[in-house]
């Protein structure tokens, strides 16, 4: 987004707690102090908006940085045209990634329990848009190191999601590859596997067996069989994840890189396996 984008490239300089701050107090308000009495910039403009802020960024020039964000957070605001509250909520939802992507984490946390306490009042506690902030909620935790509360908050997203979705349904799927993670980040590696083995024939059904969409599944998998000594299962779950975005890719992507590193990591730690294997035989 672009007060995501705004954000980050703020990230190396001053006041950062006042200008989210701002932003959190303008986006609540229901005011447009945005407008300013003139049209908004056309659309065109934002990349030159953003860059921009860059510029006076490096100049330090704090005045002429809120006045850009300004203008690029009523741009946000105009092109979503939808209802106010809903508004309100995807941009405070935007501002907490942006708190993120700048290591203010528990700012991040504050600003994703009020949406939800919102979101609650105004959806009811099992709507599955709750569901969608809690998930974003247990990042924030996870973020913080507070592990248990990470894997409480996607239970509960969870249960929320199966009850509104059923069972095979994406973010069912998406809900318990961050369960799994929140497993693995408390040391239960074999329940981590479990959710995410769950989550990976979700996937496979929505999608096919070879489609992109498997992918994260597949890595997350391979990693927790490493981290298990499990080193052919290791090596199967990451062999198919490249196979899948070679096809996906080409041979040449970028997105292959981390594949490969974790699987010549596989290869290593195999070998040396089957090498410990020979040595006790001999």
């Amino acid at each position: 987004s672009f007060v995501h984008a705004a954000l980050v490239a703020l990230g190396a300089f001053r006041n950062r707690e006042e200008l989210v701050d701002t932003l959190e107090k303008e986006i609540s308000s229901g005011r447009d102090p945005f407008h300013k009495g003139h049209a908004y910039v056309p659309n065109l403009l934002v990349p030159k908006m953003l860059l921009d802020l860059v510029v006076s960024a490096d100049k330090e020039d704090y005045s002429q940085q809120k006045e850009v964000l300004w203008h690029a957070l009523g741009i946000l605001k105009q092109l979503y045209g939808i209802e106010k509250r809903a508004d309100e909520a995807v941009m405070l939802m935007h501002l907490a990634s942006a708190c993120r992507s700048l290591g203010m984490y528990d700012r991040q946390r504050a600003i994703l329990e009020s949406v939800l306490q919102d979101a609650k009042k105004q959806h009811g506690s099992e709507d599955p848009k709750v569901a969608a902030i809690l998930l974003n909620l247990s990042i924030a935790h996870r973020d913080l190191g507070n592990y248990e509360k990470q894997k409480e908050l996607l239970e509960r997203a969870l249960l929320i999601g199966k009850n509104a979705h059923g069972q095979d349904h994406e973010q069912v799927a998406v809900t318990l590859i961050h369960l799994g993670d929140a497993y693995g980040n408390l040391g239960q590696d074999r329940e981590a596997t479990k959710q995410l083995k769950e989550a990976l024939e979700i996937k496979q059904k929505l999608y096919g067996e070879e489609h992109p969409e498997v992918v994260v599944a597949l890595m997350s998998l391979g990693k927790l069989h490493g981290r298990l000594a499990e080193y052919e299962q290791q090596k199967g779950f990451l062999e198919r994840a490249l196979r899948i975005n070679e096809q996906h890719y080409g041979e040449d992507h970028a997105e292959l890189v981390p594949l490969l590193t974790d699987l010549s990591n596989a290869y290593g730690m195999l070998q040396k396996e089957l090498l410990e294997r020979a040595q006790h035989i001999q």
